[in-house]
């Protein structure tokens, strides 16, 4: 989840959720932590199928990280990814 100093931040958008009614809470497979969103977000995150499908926000951005940095991993050890 995303917290800051003042208070927790949506992770599929990156704005704050300033109510408790306004926060869902859902897990992501392979992730120990919680994660949380707007009741704005979540009609947004149940329609993805993939990542690519989110709107651009933290959740977005560290699967776009996770997917380049394998992809410099793969190419430094001569791995051709498959299409």
């Amino acid at each position: 989840m995303g917290l800051t100093s003042s208070g927790p931040v949506c992770d599929v958008c990156g704005e704050y959720i300033l109510l408790d009614r306004d926060m869902n809470w859902f897990k992501i497979a392979g992730f120990e932590n919680d994660f949380s969103c707007h009741d704005k977000c979540k009609p947004l995150l149940l329609a993805a199928e993939t990542w690519r499908d989110l709107p651009a926000g933290p959740l977005r951005n560290a699967f776009s990280d996770a997917e380049d940095l394998q992809k410099k991993e793969n190419e430094k050890n001569g791995i051709i990814a498959s299409k």
